[in-house]
C-alpha cells in the first residue's frame, strides 16, 4: 500500500508461495509526502531508484 497526500492506494497483491514478487513502475513528484506500508503478516522489501 502507499499513502500519498492522505489518499491510499494498493500497489500490488502478493501471496507467499504463489506470487512472491511484483515489479512496479511508479513515479512520484518530488516533495510529495509518501508512506509505504503493508497489510498482512509477511515482510516486504522495497528497492528502487
Amino acid at each position: 500500500m502507499v499513502e500519498v497526500d492522505r489518499a491510499e492506494f494498493a500497489l500490488c497483491t502478493l501471496q507467499a508461495g504463489k506470487i512472491p514478487q511484483q515489479p512496479l513502475d511508479y513515479a512520484f513528484t518530488e516533495g510529495e509526502e509518501i508512506t509505504f506500508y503493508t497489510e498482512g503478516l509477511s515482510d516486504v522489501h522495497l528497492t528502487g531508484t
